[in-house]
């Protein structure tokens, strides 16, 4: 696969704005949302608190993955995006994989079943 010549040399922010920018003219006319700037996903807040966590900070999150249900100005989180630099090392690509294993599966145990009423 070719890479641009300067993707060694670009940021993290650069990647997620990318990325962002490619997605958004295929979702204006749908209810999902990308949400970026490092958002804090409820779902992983409440299981910190399910958890008795000393703290309630949530995960931080590159780009958040919702629905807007336009009849009770709820939104359901969906999924999580994260990225990291190009060339990463095993250890950060593990931790990475993990974080996002675990902060998909709180969104997933988030999500209301059609029974909830959402």
């Amino acid at each position: 696969m070719k890479q641009y010549k300067r993707e060694q040399k670009l940021s993290e922010s650069f990647h997620l704005h990318a990325f962002h920018g490619t997605l958004r003219p295929l979702l204006d006319d749908t209810s999902v949302i990308l949400k970026e700037d490092q958002m804090v996903s409820i779902p992983t807040q409440r299981m910190q608190i399910i958890n008795e966590a000393d703290t309630m900070y949530g995960r931080r999150i590159d780009i958040l993955v919702a629905c807007d249900l336009e009849t009770d100005n709820y939104e359901i989180e969906m999924c999580s995006i994260e990225f990291k630099k190009p060339n990463p090392t095993a250890a950060t690509l593990q931790q990475q994989q993990n974080k996002k294993l675990r902060i998909n599966r709180c969104i997933l145990n988030g999500i209301p079943s059609s029974h909830s009423g959402h």
